[in-house]
């Protein structure tokens, strides 16, 4: 049990910001008590990267095929061009008759820029004979800092969508989103479909459309997942195309009331995206 002595206090001391994160989580779990219901749209939105906060642009783990021997080379760096300047935020958007007033769509200047040269050839097969296939990179946010209360996570409950501000190549890529599951192997995952390569864009996920995977393939009994405790989100490349890939990313954030501007990644050419289930194989792969 937790007492609050002045010998806990002063090696709480030492962490700053220990407390202050300590201080942040009781005041989100005051906010949804006090909310009154469920998916709030006027629940503020909440970041997992924002390109434009200092404290959370750098956090971020590049993964590859080159941690097993395999030869992709992947960075993500921060990009700040010349004439950048901090984004001022748009008015808030009115829910007044489903209407949006005088919103802007963001160009941003600073952003996540993932990158790298996507490679198939395997490792050398006498060191690695177990690996088959090669040819992916991904990244992800740390996970979050423990609280005096322990371990503490992203809590998605009060929200109904991922929204991502990206600018993509192209190519296909994968939303990864990892939780405090029984089994750790477990890692939920959407396809992230952009319709104007080259040009920046609001993609919007629905939270329930996240399908539970291990080791690359769609793992049959599908659970909700657990959102009020989500570890880390990533993005990972899943085509295998051998050359050059570029993804920027301004922000990754769960919202209840995405921009007018958003396209649904969960509809591709007027019909939703497949999955096959009888053989519980999905379009994508994991990386993680």
């Amino acid at each position: 049990m937790f007492r609050p002595t002045l010998a806990r206090f002063q090696q709480f001391s030492k962490d700053a910001g220990l407390l202050r994160r300590s201080l942040q989580y009781v005041q989100f779990e005051a906010k949804k008590i006090m909310s009154g219901g469920y998916l709030d749209p006027k629940f503020e939105d909440l970041y997992f990267f924002n390109a434009e906060d200092e404290l959370n642009r750098n956090r971020i783990v590049l993964m590859s095929d080159a941690q097993d021997g395999g030869h992709t080379k992947a960075d993500f760096a921060i990009v700040e061009e010349e004439d950048y300047k901090p984004v001022v935020p748009s008015p808030p958007i009115s829910m007044e008759n489903n209407t949006y007033k005088d919103y802007k769509p963001i160009i941003p200047k600073i952003y996540g820029l993932f990158h790298g040269n996507i490679s198939t050839r395997l490792p050398n097969q006498k060191h690695r004979p177990d690996i088959e296939l090669s040819g992916y990179a991904g990244f992800r946010t740390m996970g979050l800092a423990k609280t005096i209360f322990g371990s503490r996570f992203y809590d998605i409950e009060f929200y109904q969508f991922i929204a991502l501000r990206v600018k993509s190549d192209g190519r296909t890529y994968m939303v990864n989103m990892q939780t405090d599951s029984v089994d750790q192997k477990d890692l939920h995952q959407h396809r992230l479909f952009t319709r104007k390569p080259g040009e920046w864009e609001t993609v919007v996920l629905k939270n329930d459309g996240f399908v539970r995977t291990q080791n690359g393939g769609i793992v049959l009994d599908q659970p909700s997942m657990l959102v009020e405790k989500v570890k880390t989100i990533g993005i990972s490349t899943v085509d295998r195309v051998e050359g050059p890939f570029k993804l920027a990313v301004h922000g990754i954030w769960a919202t209840n009331t995405p921009p007018p501007d958003s396209v649904d990644a969960t509809i591709v050419d007027g019909k939703e995206e497949y999955i096959d289930w009888e053989h519980g194989k999905h379009r994508g792969y994991q990386v993680w």
